[in-house]
């Protein structure tokens, strides 16, 4: 079975802990929008071919001579291997649309989406992204707190690398900001005026939609916790395929995954906001984030914490996490 609607993917980007989720979710609510559960389909699946490809040889002739001539270059361009890729990707895409009949727009939520802009616009020319960006500090703060629970198997209890994960991943989705394919909004004035900004988004996306068609849609993502709250609004906001459904799997995101109101950075201990500050401490402020509360730190705090205190801090949470994880 195939669809005849154009396949112009749009994707979400940002950071993990951003309000990737969230938006994903408002916007899966609309009824010209099919929006699956995380696929990993760019980075898990199409990324690796892609890379290998990238790692052929071709622009050296020597190099690709001794290693004689191998890989799948020597049967197929580029141009077929892309097709491949593109053909693949767009299968997928085809089928999560077919999972909503009224929808002519495909979503795609993934946070590691991010550092493959490159790809994806090689890909998908026409691809549309929408990048949700919220204060680095909330977004390490989540981070820290979900490696002591669910997210404990990818995320590391560490300030400086929650940071710079933020970071990288807000750089690299900014690559996509080229042509007027790219719209970049903030959580915070998300959280603020949901249906003013939702409304927004729309309309980039060619959904003519006003601010009350906005609160609408707002309202209509909005589940009361007797009805199960956030955790069940994924079985709604969703399209989800037979292999779940055959199964009877019941939809739903581990404990802490939502309900993250933001500020506790405030608690941070000198060391974690050094650790942020030298990780991504001058994104945050290219954004403008409020700086109120946020220490200034001189030469010599920093050369105290950085050289003498830090070192010997990191080697006894080392050594503490090995003996709790072992």
């Amino acid at each position: 079975m195939t669809t005849d609607r154009p396949l112009n993917p749009v994707f979400i980007l940002g950071a993990p802990r951003s309000g990737t989720t969230w938006l994903q979710q408002l916007l899966g609510c609309h009824e010209s929008i099919a929006t699956a559960q995380e696929t990993k389909l760019m980075y898990q699946y199409v990324a690796p071919l892609y890379s290998r490809w990238r790692d052929q040889p071709l622009n050296d002739l020597d190099l690709w001579r001794r290693a004689r001539f191998t890989g799948l270059a020597s049967v197929i361009s580029e141009t077929e291997f892309l097709d491949l890729l593109r053909e693949f990707a767009s299968k997928v895409y085809e089928s999560t649309l077919l999972l909503k009949p009224t929808a002519s727009l495909v979503l795609d939520k993934d946070p590691p989406n991010s550092m493959h802009v490159p790809m994806i616009m090689e890909l998908f020319p026409e691809a549309r992204f929408v990048h949700i960006v919220r204060d680095g500090r909330d977004v390490a703060a989540s981070m820290l707190r979900a490696s002591r629970s669910w997210g404990r198997t990818w995320l590391l209890p560490s300030t400086y690398s929650s940071g710079e994960v933020w970071r990288k991943h807000v750089e690299a989705a900014r690559a996509a900001d080229k042509g007027g394919n790219y719209f970049e909004l903030s959580y915070e004035r998300l959280k603020e005026h949901p249906a003013e900004v939702i409304s927004e988004v729309l309309s980039f996306l060619g959904l003519p939609c006003t601010e009350a068609d906005g609160k609408a849609l707002v309202e209509a993502a909005t589940l009361p916790e007797s009805e199960g709250g956030r955790s069940a609004l994924i079985a709604k906001a969703f399209v989800w395929g037979p292999e779940v459904a055959k199964r009877g799997y019941q939809v739903s995101e581990p404990e802490g995954f939502f309900g993250d109101q933001g500020g506790s950075w405030v608690k941070w201990s000198g060391l974690q906001r050094l650790d942020f500050e030298d990780s991504a401490g001058a994104l945050l402020k290219e954004f403008g984030y409020d700086q109120s509360g946020w220490k200034t730190w001189s030469v010599l705090e920093k050369a105290f914490w950085s050289f003498i205190w830090r070192p010997v801090i990191r080697r006894v949470k080392l050594k503490f996490t090995r003996l709790v994880r072992s």
